[in-house]
């Protein structure tokens, strides 16, 4: 949470951190996807769709983080909205409160504690997991 927090006062947005955290607890978050890239790498990158408070039924928007998974510092980030790409609208908050509430709950598990996945196969070209629908 205090990355979350330090991330908020660096992009002066405390109003779409609080707003992040309603929209992330009225369950507007969906298909969150984890790519590390490579094991060497220290960056990680996260995407999910976040649905807007006012237009439930519209197309969600496409918000995106990059993490360095050796601070937990957050980096960037942006979405499809108009305020997206300031790094600090709502739905990036949304899917930051989003992440940051399933790893509280032990939900990051390792791979060993996960049914095995290695008969099914990965599309072309495609490099995220899928984390949580």
């Amino acid at each position: 949470m205090n990355c979350l927090r330090d991330y908020a006062k660096k992009s002066i947005s405390a109003k779409g951190f609080n707003e992040g955290a309603n929209i992330q607890r009225a369950n507007h978050v969906r298909n969150v996807e984890f790519n590390n890239i490579s094991d060497c790498i220290k960056f990680v990158f996260l995407r999910g769709e976040v649905v807007t408070q006012t237009r439930v039924n519209e197309k969600p928007y496409k918000a995106w983080v990059c993490l360095n998974v050796e601070t937990y510092q957050i980096l960037t980030g942006e979405c499809g909205c108009i305020a997206g790409y300031s790094e600090s609208c709502k739905h990036v908050f949304a899917l930051l409160h989003f992440v940051e509430h399933h790893v509280s709950l032990g939900d990051n598990k390792t791979c060993t504690s996960k049914k095995q996945t290695w008969h099914e196969t990965i599309k072309k070209g495609e490099r995220f997991i899928l984390l949580y629908e």
